[in-house]
């Protein structure tokens, strides 16, 4: 889930908007989104679809009833690769939908798509497109009958447009670029460019992959992996500058990826890939403070059978809420990690950090970000 100086920021041509029709979307939480039901998700016409598509082996997990899975793929440039989002309904880990063909993205037109965000007040979809020279950012207008398509922003050299995460009652859109090695801001009603870069890194191979937002205490989390680190940085904006007012902490992670924040009981996980000495596992911090670097709270990982390798979307699921207890207390929430590696996604007791298995596995090539959203509120899908 910016600022300016440097080579410019061309602005729109051809991103997409799309659309499907019907209701709202609403938060279920900070870190868990809404989607809607469709009732024939497990109709033959579905299963046959999936099986078509290669799109995975179903198992699901029958806690998260109730909630779908959007996660992106990186294909290549063959007419076989998947350069998709696919919607996974989690109970049963069966494919619902596809959508960036469903929502006149044409074939071959989207590709290399890395991370995902949703605005639910907007009823918008954002699919950032990670490509050679033609990064940009897709949005899918779920409210519009009929497709649209323009391209939200476009950088002129390098560019592998990555992260994605909405700030400042979502009027922001942070974009984390990990070739130039900085963070975009722009408009996320019509991605004027607000700023650009926003942050650069002084770490030159940092490749910074997720964000992550604090919005109450108006920081923003970024994974910055080749840098070996997690920096937190302030929103506050310098108006002479038009950059953020100042980098807060940095927290030493082993080639952190993917970053989820949960603000209800300011916790903070990261996808942390393996080096020599151990499994790719996820972290959690409690982030108590914002003045300084907190300390290593909880490590998730698989059984070794069940090797986690290049983890990346990672998202917290509440499937009950209490005031007294954090996650709800045991079963009350699930950590799911997309393993890029393997192809599969994990879950994980949130609060015991117990691992309850693959959800779904073999993927097709290669699953990059992870949205979970809530499947009872519109049909929208």
């Amino acid at each position: 889930m910016a600022t300016n100086t440097r080579p410019a920021i061309a602005t729109c041509t051809a991103l997409v908007l799309a659309a499907v029709a019907v209701g709202v979307l609403a938060t279920l939480s900070p870190s868990t989104r809404s989607i809607s039901h469709h009732a024939d998700a497990q109709s033959a016409q579905t299963q046959a679809r999936s099986e078509a598509l290669g799109s995975g082996h179903s198992g699901g997990l029958s806690i998260l009833e109730g909630y779908s899975a959007l996660i992106s793929f990186h294909g290549g440039s063959s007419s076989e690769d998947v350069n998709e989002v696919y919607v996974y309904h989690l109970a049963s880990g069966k494919l619902h939908d596809t959508l960036m063909k469903k929502h006149a993205v044409k074939q071959g037109h989207a590709r290399n798509l890395r991370g995902l965000e949703y605005d639910p007040d907007r009823n918008v979809l954002y699919v950032a497109q990670a490509y050679k020279h033609d990064g940009c950012i897709y949005t899918l207008d779920l409210n519009k009958k009929e497709p649209e398509a323009y391209r939200l922003y476009e950088q002129d050299g390098e560019l592998h447009t990555y992260g994605l995460a909405l700030a400042n009652k979502r009027r922001w859109l942070l974009t984390s670029n990990q070739d130039t090695g900085d963070v975009s801001l722009h408009d996320s009603r019509d991605g004027k460019v607000l700023a650009y870069p926003y942050v650069t890194l002084s770490h030159k191979d940092a490749s910074p992959r997720g964000i992550a937002v604090d919005e109450e205490r108006r920081v923003m989390f970024l994974a910055e992996r080749y840098a070996y680190k997690v920096s937190c940085w302030s929103l506050d904006f310098d108006d002479a500058t038009k950059r953020p007012k100042e980098k807060l902490f940095e927290i030493d992670v082993d080639h952190p990826i993917g970053v989820t924040y949960d603000a209800k009981s300011r916790r903070l996980f990261v996808a942390s890939d393996a080096d020599d000495k151990e499994q790719a596992n996820v972290r959690r911090f409690h982030i108590d403070r914002v003045d300084k670097a907190p300390k290593i709270e909880a490590v998730y990982k698989p059984h070794k059978d069940d090797e986690l390798a290049h983890p990346t979307g990672i998202e917290l699921v509440y499937l009950r809420r209490s005031d007294e207890e954090v996650f709800g207390g045991e079963g009350g929430a699930v950590v799911l990690v997309l393993g890029q590696k393997k192809r599969a996604l994990y879950a994980f007791d949130a609060l015991t950090t117990k691992y309850l298995g693959k959800v779904i596995e073999d993927f097709p090539d290669d699953p990059e970000d992870l949205l979970v959203l809530r499947n009872d509120l519109a049909e929208v899908l």
